[in-house]
């Protein structure tokens, strides 16, 4: 099986199902938007990275503190380990000091209601992004069917 394709973290943004993800830090300016291959998921700030090669999204699922020092490490450990971004449970902002370093590191922070819906989503988006298209053009036409009647008079 071949490896998917990158997909720039502003396109998974920018998607339907990425709607109720924000972005909690941004890293200081870099080469262009980060490009992920693969999403990680870890059960909360004390876990231990999975191991892999190619830059990714780390995806942590249950709630933590933000003021707890393990943010900070996780932060560290995932940039080292080659994470363009990082997936936090809740949407609330980050101290200065986890922000400064997330910028510092290179890392996208981000936050979600629901960070394993956001994962698997994105999981998804990377596997299968003939079958997402074909689904968004459905979901379209159906929209469009609803509102006007049909999408042919267009």
């Amino acid at each position: 099986m071949t490896a998917p394709a990158p997909v720039a973290l502003p396109a998974l943004l920018g998607h339907p199902d990425w709607a109720p993800v924000a972005v909690l830090a941004r890293p200081e300016d870099g080469p262009g938007p980060p490009e992920l291959r693969e999403v990680r998921t870890v059960a909360d700030l004390r876990a231990g990275l999975p191991v892999g090669h190619s830059p990714f999204l780390l995806a942590v699922v249950l709630a933590a503190d933000r003021e707890d020092w393990h943010l900070d490490a996780l932060l560290r450990r995932a940039a080292a380990a080659g994470a363009v971004a990082v997936l936090l449970p809740g949407t609330e902002p980050l101290r200065v000091a986890t922000l400064l370093l997330a910028r510092r590191a290179g890392l996208t922070v981000l936050g979600a209601p629901d960070p394993l819906a956001a994962a698997l989503a994105a999981t998804r988006l990377l596997r299968e992004p003939e079958q997402v298209v074909a689904e968004l053009v459905t979901r379209t036409a159906a929209a469009c069917a609803a509102a006007t009647g049909g999408v042919d008079g267009w």
